[in-house]
Formats: structure tokens, C-alpha cells, sequence
């Protein structure tokens, strides 16, 4: 007789503030290649029944570093009326597990968490999630960030204590993430903001990456 196959060993996940860091069951009943046919990307990736064994392997090879895993149990109904697509909709979705391209971490993104996407936000149907929950927050903030920084930055001189506190937090950000690396702008930024009377730490900062190699050094640690 043969042997079951061994289920899944899931590994660590990324917790999810709202859903949680396991995969949900729906009971809608699909089955594996119901689900796949539904949306042409699901073909790419291993699927799992509620037992977590695997029940369908990916059509093609696919690299380490893009595998992902489907949980079959997890699968919800869409509304294709609600979505945004070209050609072909995503009639289910599925809470699928990853790694994080940028970091490793493993996640998971959650049917429910796709109906949001592509049903409230109106996001492209084939926009796909492969940055964990934490990544994503970083770029958020390095986006906000930089749309204040460029707000300000041509308003220096006119800068109260607080939008000029926040400004240098901002540039050292930016910094951080390789997209401020104009030496002569943090040069001003520490000569104002030693002026103006910021909290040393920030200025202090801003010597440690203009006494570097380059622009784009690490801030030293306790840096706010």
C-alpha cells in the first residue's frame, strides 16, 4: 500500500495584524485544478489540500527564490464584476505563501487580503504581492517621506523647529535607502539644522554620513 504523502512543514510567517500568521479555512470545496483554472498565474505554484499535503505541482520549473504555495482550503469566491483585468479575471482567491523578495521572510497574502486589493482598492487584477507586510511598510514610509522632503526642501529658510526637525529625519531616511546622495544638500541641512537648533543626534547623524566614504552610510544606532 502506498505510503501518504508527508504534509508541509510550515515554516515561521510573518504575523498579520489582521489575519493572522496561518492559513484559513473557507469551506468553499474546490478542488486543485478548478482553483488553477481560474487565474493563470495559480498554475505556477504548489498546491496544498487541508492537510497541507501537496496535491498539484507547478506546471513549469520555477526558480527557489519564486516558489510559492496555494492552500487550497483558504479559497473564496471573487466578484470579477468589481475588478480591474485585460483579458482573463481571478475567479477565486487564496491565501498564498512566499518569501519576501527583498528580505526572505516568509508570508502569507491572504484571500481575504486580495478581495481588498483588487475589489476595494481597485488594484490591476495581475499586480501581484511579493514583499512582506514589513517591507511594504518601509517603502510607505520612504514614499511619504519623500513626498514631504520635496515639499520642504525648497522651503528650508521658511522651516519652524518641528518641519525642520522632521525635514533632516526625512533626508536621513532617504539617505538610508540610497535616494538622497547629494552631499552639498545634507552639508545644508547639518549647517541649518545646527542653526535652528534640531536635536543634535540628527545633525550628528548627518556628520557620520558626510564624514564617510560616500553620502549613503549607515546612521549610527539610536539615531531617531
Amino acid at each position: 500500500m502506498p505510503r501518504a504523502p508527508k504534509p508541509f512543514e510550515l515554516p515561521p510567517i510573518q504575523p498579520h495584524p489582521r489575519y493572522g500568521a496561518a492559513p484559513t479555512r473557507s469551506g468553499l470545496g474546490l478542488d486543485a485544478d478548478e482553483l488553477c483554472a481560474g487565474f493563470w498565474r495559480y498554475a505556477q505554484g504548489h498546491v496544498l489540500d487541508a492537510r497541507l499535503r501537496l496535491v498539484r505541482q507547478p506546471s513549469g520549473a520555477v526558480a527557489p527564490r519564486s516558489t510559492f504555495y496555494l492552500f487550497l482550503a483558504s479559497a473564496i469566491a471573487a466578484d470579477t464584476a468589481r475588478q480591474r483585468y485585460g483579458v482573463f479575471p481571478r475567479r477565486h482567491y487564496v491565501d498564498i505563501l512566499r518569501r519576501c523578495v527583498r528580505c526572505g521572510t516568509w508570508f502569507l497574502f491572504f484571500a481575504r487580503e486580495q478581495r481588498h486589493w483588487y475589489e476595494t482598492l481597485g488594484f490591476w487584477i495581475d499586480a501581484d504581492c511579493v514583499h512582506c507586510l514589513d517591507c511594504r511598510k518601509a517603502d510607505q514610509r520612504t514614499r511619504r517621506a519623500s513626498a514631504r522632503y520635496a515639499e520642504r526642501i525648497v522651503r528650508l529658510t521658511e522651516l519652524g523647529l518641528r518641519e525642520l526637525t522632521t525635514l533632516l529625519r526625512d533626508a536621513l531616511l532617504l539617505a538610508d535607502a540610497g535616494l538622497l546622495k547629494d552631499r552639498h544638500k545634507l552639508a545644508r541641512l547639518r549647517r541649518v539644522g545646527r542653526d535652528h537648533g534640531v536635536p543634535e543626534a540628527l545633525t550628528l547623524a548627518l556628520s557620520a554620513l558626510l564624514d564617510g566614504p560616500d553620502s549613503t552610510g549607515s546612521r549610527p544606532k539610536g539615531t531617531p
